[in-house]
């Protein structure tokens, strides 16, 4: 009977202190969770009226028929003539209001302000008439979307997402809701949790965020641009840059000839002089050019200053013309609020939310190719944010190095150091996902999270571990896989550093170039001469 007691205390016990786990389980796995969208949607004029138009289709701002076309045969002819003389002065009026003609319905006023009745066309939700969506016990992972106005400053965003939050609460009788974030979503997420804390959020996911700057923006809105032969080269090995390329330029002679002349550029020894040469014009031009360009069009946005990184954030502002100009007085006040107060204060603002209970999970990808004129394109990315800024600070290799030491920090690439990350307990790097890919086995790592009640960390899950890579199973769907030395590599492109072949390719193509000429030639010689024989039919 002893023995028995003893067992059955025993098993009392260890049901007992299994609850909790168990219940942490379930009530994560059951908050309803709300996804917070980057940059996606339409955006209309006089939304809700008769006289609705649309000024952002969800991939780009319209120009006006013709325009573009137009634009540039009077653009480049005006840009030779100026590298002629090296008087840029007329090519840089012109050029500086050359995007006002087609942002003009789209962009905010001076204090950063849309235009009445300017905003998302169609919310994905109704806020009257939020309903309980649970299936199954559970709540998907994007049951609540949250749409809005995505040129809009984070901090004039987050209270419309507080009201939301409110009410998905009331609806669902949830104490808590879970909070994803995609890219500039996590900029909404981070001043919302700045204004009012995690006390009400069960788990927040950051999904290739932006909150603390993107190479993309950072690099273009400071001006910050190089050419970099090793990138270029790696560019032209990327198989999605080809296809991009023939979707681009139907005859393909004139694809070799392009892609072989830059191949040619990338492996040849004195590319720097080329980068020298266009550094030169840059810095001519950019002052003379950026401030109309920057805002006339999404310089206006404070959501896309949100996302420039400190690195770049004042010469950004000075480049713009907007650093001590009256005009922009509120203007900068209301993008200096979310960068000192917000991104600046990053790991600090989620540690705190931790403390209240909120767990975080921050999943950094890396392993694709950036545009290879941007400055930070050596460094690994997910061709739109690099991994420093997405980590809040790990320590990188550039792409095709490797960091000296191992160990738990190191990943088996040797292209990361995770111990300087804002919150490597938190932070997962997934190698061979871009920016824009989140389904494809990004969905069973966050149930994962989910599983654990929140509390789950790099060293929680063994399937999970800190470093990850992406292995596709068919077009549409992958895993995440814990990252070895032998998988590390199994996707990195191996572009050839070898000029001799480089060089014949580029002769070969130049030798059909020539060949296309020649019987373009002896077509028209012998047309002439059928004609002068009469062997030919006149053109009636």
């Amino acid at each position: 009977m002893k023995r028995i007691l003893a067992i059955v205390l025993s098993l009392c016990m260890l049901a007992l202190m299994m609850v909790p786990a168990f219940a942490a389980e379930s009530d994560l796995g059951v908050y309803p969770t709300v996804y917070i969208k980057g940059k996606i949607g339409t955006l209309g004029n006089h939304v809700g009226t008769p006289d609705q138009v649309q000024i952002y289709d969800g991939n780009r701002v319209p120009a006006p028929d013709g325009y573009i076309e137009e634009a540039v045969k009077e653009l480049v002819p005006m840009f030779v003539k100026s590298m002629l003389t090296d008087d840029y002065t007329e090519w840089a009026e012109k050029m500086s209001g050359v995007l006002e003609p087609i942002y003009r319905d789209f962009v905010l006023d001076k204090n950063g302000k849309a235009q009445p009745g300017s905003g998302q066309e169609k919310l994905s939700y109704d806020i009257n008439n939020v309903k309980n969506v649970i299936q199954n016990g559970r709540y998907a992972q994007h049951s609540y979307p949250f749409d809005y106005d995505w040129r809009l400053s984070p901090i004039d965003v987050a209270p419309e997402l507080r009201t939301y939050v409110e009410k998905i609460k009331e609806v669902t009788g949830k104490p808590k809701v879970n909070l994803i974030a995609r890219c500039e979503g996590a900029c909404v997420l981070m001043a919302y949790l700045a204004e009012y804390g995690g006390e009400d959020i069960g788990e927040a996911v950051l999904l290739s965020p932006s909150s603390n700057g993107t190479a993309l923006i950072s690099d273009v809105f400071a001006g910050d641009f190089h050419i970099d032969g090793v990138a270029l080269n790696r560019y032209m090995e990327d198989g999605e840059y080809m296809s991009e390329l023939d979707k681009l330029i139907e005859d393909e002679l004139l694809r070799r000839v392009i892609l072989d002349t830059l191949k040619l550029m990338a492996v040849t020894p004195g590319v720097d002089l080329t980068d020298r040469a266009i550094s030169d014009v840059m810095e001519k031009i950019l002052p003379m050019i950026m401030p109309g360009l920057l805002m006339t069009s999404y310089g206006t946005l404070p959501s896309y200053w949100a996302m420039v990184d400190d690195a770049h954030y004042e010469q950004a502002k000075k480049l713009a013309g907007i650093a001590d100009d009256p005009e922009y007085v509120n203007f900068v006040a209301l993008i200096d609020d979310y960068h000192y107060n917000i991104q600046l204060k990053h790991a600090e603002i989620l540690e705190s939310c931790k403390a209240q209970g909120m767990g975080v999970a921050i999943l950094v990808k890396y392993g694709d190719n950036m545009l290879p004129f941007l400055a930070d394109c050596v460094y690994p990315n997910d061709n739109t944010t690099t991994v420093p800024q997405a980590s809040l600070g790990a320590t990188v290799a550039e792409i095709g190095e490797k960091l000296d030491g191992e160990g738990a920090f190191i990943s088996p690439d040797g292209m990361i150091d995770a111990s300087t990350a804002g919150m490597p307990e938190n932070t997962w790097f997934a190698k061979y996902l871009d920016h824009d890919e989140w389904d494809k086995g990004v969905g069973a790592w966050i149930n994962a999270i989910y599983r654990t009640g929140g509390a789950m960390t790099v060293d929680t899950d063994p399937a999970y571990p800190r470093f990850l890579v992406y292995r596709e199973l068919d077009k549409d769907h992958g895993v995440l896989e814990p990252m070895t030395e032998e998988n590390a590599f199994a996707h990195d492109p191996t572009p050839s550093e070898d000029v001799a072949p480089a060089v014949n390719n580029f002769i070969s193509t130049m030798r059909s170039v020539i060949e296309r000429i020649i019987a373009f030639i002896k077509g028209i010689i012998e047309g002439i001469i059928g004609h002068a024989k009469g062997t030919v039919p006149p053109v009636e």
